[in-house]
């Protein structure tokens, strides 16, 4: 594990190549996120054949990978432009990561030096999430590694997950301990949440693995609002974003207990939260750090809230999203997983998968 939060990263070492100067100083955040890559494929739509007045903005980076592909030399042309624009971004961010070198230490010295070495031992980086996926990801893995390696960097490989957009929900499915069949999993992210059942079954060798995930229909994140100058109102904002989850929560939970009574759910209700986690406590580092004001132990509040909410007992587990994809990709050894969400998450997948469900047959549905 590191410390290292990515997305502030500052860049400060950035060679003279593809305008990186221009870079210089900025975070990894603001030289690389899903709304710039939305930023930049709207102000190039026309070219694109993308038509902004039908389009949600959400939905721009599925018409960049499918441009990519396109017919019209044009489109492809111009679809290739941003991708390897975007993916040389990447590259230059983990490169900067990678060789942490004393400039980009010293931009950077609220971190200790065992704080890097996680990075700098790293040779393969996983990319997860929805910009992950099709044409896209595999352009901007490409773009990034032909940069990585050109600027001297050989023994690092950048890839895909097998799963980008699932990877979250993957890595909670795998990490229920209960014996049941099935059992619903959470991503609680800043513009989306997503919710699973995953099923459960034994295979030859005797482990009860992960055989099924049937993912519902994501829905839009609320209160996600930060930087409040009014403490009450940001106390109010807190409880409302509980109850937001609590609901959330307790009403696919419910759905599935009703769906076939034979069929129990776990109690075991593990949870991706794009957001801080340590002991089950809430920090900062994301929109949902004002769950600290519900509770200091948010966790076991959560619990107890849904506990008295469905009238049975309940045990919530919360995970850091970018460590949740991580577990989907347990056993990975000197690797990172990046998820491409709203802003960077970051996971180093546990080097034995050890007490994980299995998931090598897993049938993905929705």
């Amino acid at each position: 594990m590191s410390a290292i939060r990515l997305n502030g990263i500052s860049i400060e070492d950035v060679p003279d190549l593809y305008n990186f100067k221009e870079f210089k100083g900025f975070s990894a955040y603001d030289i690389f996120s899903s709304g710039s890559l939305i930023g930049a494929v709207g102000q190039n739509a026309e070219s694109l054949g993308i038509d902004l007045k039908t389009s949600d903005a959400s939905d721009l980076p599925k018409y960049l990978s499918a441009a990519l592909e396109s017919g019209s030399e044009r489109i492809r042309s111009a679809a290739e432009s941003i991708a390897s624009d975007f993916g040389r971004r990447l590259g230059l961010i983990f490169f900067a990561m990678k060789t942490a070198s004393e400039k980009t230490r010293f931009a950077n010295d609220r971190y200790e030096d065992e704080d890097w070495r996680p990075w700098t031992g790293v040779n393969k980086i996983f990319l997860s999430g929805g910009l992950a996926n099709g044409k896209l990801g595999e352009n901007l893995c490409r773009y990034a590694n032909e940069l990585i390696k050109e600027l001297g960097v050989i023994d690092v490989n950048i890839c895909t997950s097998r799963y980008p957009s699932h990877d979250q929900l993957i890595g909670c499915a795998r990490a229920n301990s209960d014996n049941a069949s099935r059992a619903v999993v959470f991503d609680f992210g800043h513009s989306f949440v997503k919710s699973a059942v995953a099923s459960y079954a034994k295979s030859s060798e005797g482990s009860h693995g992960v055989v099924r995930l049937d993912v519902d229909k994501k829905i839009p994140s609320r209160h996600m609002g930060r930087g409040y100058t009014d403490a009450d109102a940001e106390y109010k904002e807190a409880v409302l974003l509980h109850e937001f989850i609590a609901n959330v929560v307790a009403s696919r939970f419910s759905r599935l207990s009703e769906d076939d009574k034979r069929l129990p759910p776990s109690r075991n209700i593990v949870i991706s939260i794009a957001n801080n986690v340590s002991d089950g406590s809430i920090g900062y580092g994301g929109c949902y750090y004002k769950l600290m004001l519900v509770s200091p132990k948010y966790e076991e509040y959560l619990s107890n809230f849904l506990s008295e909410l469905l009238e049975r007992d309940v045990t919530v587990k919360l995970i850091h999203d970018g460590q949740a994809a991580a577990l989907s990709v347990a056993g990975e050894k000197n690797s990172v997983l990046v998820a491409l969400g709203t802003a960077f998450g970051v996971g180093f997948p546990p080097e034995s998968d050890e007490g994980l469900r299995p998931a090598e047959n897993l049938i993905i549905s929705g």
